[in-house]
């Protein structure tokens, strides 16, 4: 299937403003009509071809490989970007009981941090996600991403959409004040990291 993927890639790449070459004088007028129809046919498909599918080589091989961290995670990733998010969840949550191993620490962050988002941003689930956020500075205390989503969801931003950060908060002076270490912390480590 893997091969049938990237063959497919490599058929739509070449479809793309399709035309037959084959000179008109070789052909009669009902043959030329034929052609022109196929090849208007052809383009016309084209734009309703999904353009981002996902790479099911990926999903098999963290099937395959399910002690691999690395390869689970970015399978999650790729359910995530696709918009399978209880999918990703899955795959989120088996990365996370994979045996931890020291070499895996900066994946591991990643995995909570992700895992975080997408029950921020997804499910709504801002307790769970500031819960994975905090679990991913643990892992890795220089994780500008999760220091700035932390701070996002402790103010209850993406929830609201006059979020600005730095403004609001759902909690009290005490939080504000985290919320202000964890920007000031991400930009520190990356001075070109929005939040």
């Amino acid at each position: 299937r893997g091969q049938v993927e990237g063959e497919e890639e490599e058929l739509i790449s070449m479809m793309k403003n399709f035309s037959l070459d084959i000179p008109d004088d070789i052909m009669d007028n009902k043959t030329i009509s034929l052609v022109r129809e196929f090849e208007q046919r052809v383009n016309d498909l084209l734009p309703r071809w999904p353009e981002k599918r996902l790479n099911n080589t990926q999903g098999r091989l963290a099937d395959f490989f399910p002690d691999h961290l690395p390869t689970v995670y970015n399978y999650a990733c790729d359910l995530q970007e696709y918009g399978d998010d209880k999918g990703a969840e899955t795959y989120f949550k088996k990365a996370i009981k994979i045996a931890r191993c020291d070499d895996w620490s900066d994946c591991l962050a990643d995995v909570f941090c992700n895992l975080g988002v997408l029950h921020h941003v997804k499910f709504s689930n801002v307790s769970y996600a500031e819960e994975c956020y905090r679990e991913a500075l643990r892992l890795n205390p220089l994780h500008v991403h999760a220091m700035s989503n932390l701070a996002v969801a402790l103010q209850g931003g993406y929830q609201n959409p006059d979020f600005i950060p730095g403004h609001s908060s759902r909690y009290g002076t005490q939080q504000n004040h985290e919320v202000e270490l964890l920007l000031r912390r991400a930009l520190e480590i990356d001075p070109n990291h929005v939040p």
